[in-house]
């Protein structure tokens, strides 16, 4: 019995249930005998008795109520709350143009309108910017680093650039995809994954 006893104990070892269950049957057998054993006193000392043993009862609840606010949080202390940079910078809008610099050859302004959603001042961040057409082809793939100083709650905006000869290597078709649709026609996916505040904080 002993053995089988103890390995029980030690199968629950990671949950904790049957610790658990047992304390709460001792506490309360000792609740429900100490309840009992106050009203039999209680009656023996008439009405006065039962007054007085109410008024015990209130007031150690009250006692124990307030006990419990005071300790839980330091017995029990809440997981802090993981703020992430995706948390704090919020895309407004995109837009997106296209520039006419010569008969052989055009650019593509994007404009990314975002707001910092914290309260404090950002130095800047970084975020993963994905472009793709309906049929889910990447077009653009790349992470950006925007360095413009933004104060708590402002909305600003950045224009990034593409070159049919710029180093992205567009082919053919992702820069006919670019020159020839709206900004509507395709997926933006827009990711911050690391961002610096004013006073040197880094949240990623």
């Amino acid at each position: 019995m002993g053995n089988a006893l103890a390995m029980l104990l030690v199968s629950d070892f990671h949950t904790g249930l049957l610790p658990l269950t047992m304390l709460f049957m001792v506490g309360t057998i000792v609740i429900v005998g100490g309840v009992h054993l106050a009203m039999q006193w209680a009656r023996r000392q008439g009405p006065h008795g039962v007054r007085l043993l109410w008024t015990r009862i209130v007031l150690m609840l009250l006692v124990l109520v307030a006990a419990g606010a005071f300790a839980g949080p330091r017995l029990f202390p809440r997981e802090p709350k993981v703020v992430r940079a995706g948390d704090l910078i919020k895309l407004v809008s995109v837009d997106m143009w296209v520039d006419s610099i010569s008969m052989f050859e055009d650019k593509v302004r994007i404009r990314f309108k975002y707001r910092n959603l914290s309260d404090d001042p950002v130095d800047a961040f970084n975020v993963h910017f994905v472009l793709k057409d309906r049929k889910g082809a990447e077009i653009i793939d790349q992470d950006l680093c925007l360095d413009s100083h933004m104060e708590g709650g402002e909305t600003q905006s950045w224009t990034e650039v593409y070159w049919a000869t710029c180093p992205q290597d567009f082919t053919a078709a992702e820069w006919r995809a670019l020159t020839h649709r709206d900004i509507d026609d395709f997926e933006v996916t827009w990711v911050p994954h690391g961002l610096a505040f004013a006073d040197g904080r880094v949240v990623l």
